[in-house]
């Protein structure tokens, strides 16, 4: 061991070895060794005793290290690589300058998972945010004693300590906890390669960060800044002694000067308008991904709040739910709140009948765990969504749901230089732009954020947020209020098309919007509020061919492709196909009876053939095309 003699001669034979078996090989081993690590070297006391009179004369020659000026500045020299995995299986590492197995880079994970399988292991997927958690701790308790945020008793109670640490972290949720264990991995990754060996990863020097920073910033001008965020939740959460105050990497925390953050555009009237007719005229999958867009956009919601949200249904006429998190931050928590948008869109769409048939389908399928609303599609990436695509019952991510997205408008002839730039935030600015076109009052606007955010005193010093008003705060009603807003919008919107034609601009509203008068007498008409609207199979349009010979056919070809294209569903595997009449709710009403089933339908599509088997009772009250089709 590589260690000053005046600590050499405190320790004895046995005490020496012990370290030696330990892994400590130099003054900085053992100096950054903690209290929890001194107890787990040996049993025998008295060895105990004489190492820990060594490592009390070991941390003071350390400080005196610290505190020596250099004697030259030396350039950084690179690392050696990584242990090899044989050799991290035969001799122990040092587990004060190794993170744990969860933290450290996914190929040297892989491999020692390989190399060591987990005891007992199942293989089933792991929680990844009890694996997120776990490693959390164990990054804590391994900084021992010099733990900034932690007393001694997390490392010496474990057990006890272990669950309280867990509720600490209640409120970050599973995508956070993930972004930063990804973080610290690349922090040690990059530190593994640049930063003296004998520096432990959790407590570098001002210059590694500084220098580990100015790396990162080459990603971007919020990279850095991103990062050392990133460092800051585990300095000031987990108690990693970093030293981001320090005058050489306290300047990373803001963007790389000149930096403007740009919002998305809103997507145009013109597309809104395309995606309302296109959706009323599609089937299966397509029809579901359509509405579920034209959800995100009317819901003026953020695509991580419509994936939390649950509990959906009709009240007065509009289609409500509640978000289990949302942004606004109150007593250090994100609490629920309710969410309403209009049920019906132009062009005829139902929009709440298709939503709650696919939410209804999901909660069969996954019962109460079903707390999201987009479901994702058994798609590769690259390949076009189709009406016969399955879906897969778990949430969509947002790289997909905006890759879809884009796909989808490129398929409805809209030029790809539009579509480039598109996210679920030009979405979620179609209300709030039309609003500001329209000049609505400042209530209304607020209002389209379902009251999530709360009004700025301009006059106050630094923009302090004023406290809500009595009239917002015990306003029972402001959930469907803010729906009704949301409806005069999109009322306002057909307006303007009946008058100008679909392809319009943001001054053909702003020109040709209706006054607050016949808004209201707008708003009034019943398409606006009719809910059990009755299902009316469309065959989509594939391509211009199929459009232009289905617009050139004559009545009865028209009648034998409604009749091929009847909405149908089945209530058992092997039961017979009942023919669509109407909706209540979630559920069908077929023809054969006028209240819908008790039980939950199991499949459903439309198109008929000559040998399915259709129910009898069905086909005698079924219109007349339909049993001339099927011989009857």
């Amino acid at each position: 061991m590589d260690l000053p003699p005046v600590v050499q001669r405190v320790l004895s034979p046995a005490a020496s070895e012990a370290l030696q078996a330990f892994g400590v090989i130099s003054l900085a081993d053992f100096g950054h060794l903690s209290a929890t690590d001194l107890l787990e070297i040996t049993a025998d006391e008295a060895t105990l005793q004489c190492i820990t009179s060594a490592w009390r004369v070991a941390l003071v020659q350390c400080k005196a290290a610290e505190q020596r000026p250099p004697a030259a500045c030396v350039p950084m020299a690179p690392l050696p690589a990584v242990p090899s995995v044989a050799a991290l299986l035969t001799t122990r590492p040092k587990a004060r300058l190794f993170p744990p197995a969860a933290i450290a880079p996914r190929p040297f994970r892989h491999v020692i998972s390989q190399a060591i399988p987990a005891a007992g292991a199942s293989g089933k997927t792991s929680d990844r945010r009890a694996d997120c958690l776990d490693a959390m701790f164990q990054v804590a308790v391994q900084v021992g004693s010099n733990n900034c945020a932690f007393g001694r008793e997390l490392g010496m109670r474990q057990d006890e300590a272990k669950p309280l640490f867990f509720r600490k972290f209640q409120a970050v949720s599973d995508e956070r906890l993930v972004a930063l264990r990804s973080a610290l991995r690349r922090w040690y990754k990059w530190h593994s390669q640049h930063a003296p060996r004998d520096q432990p990863f959790w407590q570098p020097s001002a210059l590694t960060l500084s220098s580990y920073f100015q790396a990162v910033s080459r990603g971007g001008p919020t990279a850095a800044s991103a990062a050392f965020a990133a460092l800051k939740f585990w300095r000031d959460k987990v108690g990693l002694p970093f030293c981001l105050d320090d005058a050489l990497v306290s300047h990373w925390a803001a963007p790389a000067q000149g930096h403007k953050a740009v919002g998305r555009d809103p997507i145009p009237l013109c597309i809104f308008l395309c995606l309302c007719k296109a959706a009323t005229a599609a089937t299966g999958s397509v029809r579901t991904f359509m509405c579920h867009a034209l959800l995100t956009l009317v819901a003026c919601l953020r695509f991580r709040h419509l994936q939390c949200s649950f509990r959906l249904h009709i009240d007065s006429g509009f289609l409500r739910g509640t978000c289990k998190k949302g942004k606004r931050r109150v007593q250090q928590t994100r609490p629920p709140f309710d969410w309403a948008c209009p049920s019906q869109l132009p062009f005829g769409l139902d929009l709440a009948q298709q939503i709650l048939l696919d939410y209804g389908e999901l909660q069969t399928a996954m019962g109460d765990s079903a707390d999201f609303v987009v479901t994702d599609y058994n798609l590769r990436s690259g390949e076009a969504l189709t009406a016969s695509t399955k879906r897969c019952f778990r949430p969509m991510g947002l790289p997909r749901f905006c890759e879809l997205l884009r796909s989808l408008l490129l398929t409805l002839g809209i030029p790809p230089d539009a579509v480039g730039s598109f996210t679920s935030y030009s979405l979620r600015r179609f209300l709030p732009t039309c609003a500001d076109s329209l000049q609505m009052p400042e209530e209304s606007k607020v209002a389209i954020g379902d009251w999530q955010e709360k009004p700025q005193l301009v006059a106050a010093p630094k923009h302090r947020a004023a406290p809500n008003s009595m009239a917002v705060r015990y306003a029972h009603d402001r959930v469907l209020a803010a729906g009704f807003v949301k409806l005069q919008v999109v009322v306002c919107v057909d307006a303007v098309c009946s008058k100008c034609g679909m392809d319009i601009t943001w001054n053909d509203r702003r020109m040709n919007a209706p006054s607050a008068d016949e808004t209201a007498e707008l708003v009034r008409a019943e398409r606006w509020h009719g809910y059990a609207a009755k299902p009316r199979p469309v065959p989509a349009k594939a391509d211009s061919s199929s459009s232009s010979a289905s617009s050139t056919s004559g009545d009865s070809d028209d009648e034998e492709s409604e009749a091929e294209l009847a909405a149908w569903f089945r209530q058992s595997s092997r039961g017979a196909l009942h023919l669509v009449q109407g909706m209540s709710g979630p559920r069908f009403i077929p023809y054969c009876q006028d209240v819908p089933f008790e039980g939950p339908h199991v499949e459903r599509g439309s198109g008929l053939e000559a040998s399915d088997n259709v129910c009898r009772k069905c086909l005698a009250r079924a219109p007349d095309y339909v049993k001339q089709f099927r011989g009857g």
